[in-house]
């Protein structure tokens, strides 16, 4: 994945941490934008969400 940040690129890689740890992701693509969108904040919660305008 890159990222553009104004003139620079960022590419996040986890070849690493797969090679040196055994690292596997516990969630694809999918599976993170369904339970991103799923999200409920507990009502407890403080924080606000504000939105200028």
């Amino acid at each position: 994945m890159s990222v553009t940040i104004g003139v620079a690129i960022v590419r996040l890689d986890n070849t690493k941490a797969k090679f040196l740890l055994g690292w596997r992701p516990q969630y694809n693509l999918a599976r993170l934008t369904d339970a991103a969108f799923d999200y409920v904040r507990a009502p407890e919660d403080p924080r606000v969400t504000w939105y200028p305008g």
